[in-house]
């Protein structure tokens, strides 16, 4: 049998929302699964939160 696990079927783990999804996914615990091929579709980044100071 051959192998048939080609690296375009391996998906990753992606965590949170982006500005281009819909409310529903606009939270840290949002998570869907993408490849690595077309990993420079999405747009993916960092983000940090800070309390406003009173």
């Amino acid at each position: 049998m051959e192998n048939y696990s080609d690296e375009r079927e391996i998906r990753r783990a992606l965590r949170g929302g982006s500005w281009l999804d819909v409310d529903s996914l606009l939270r840290c615990s949002a998570r869907d699964f993408i490849s690595p091929v077309i990993v420079w579709y999405y747009e993916i980044g960092f983000r940090v939160v800070s309390p406003a100071q009173s």
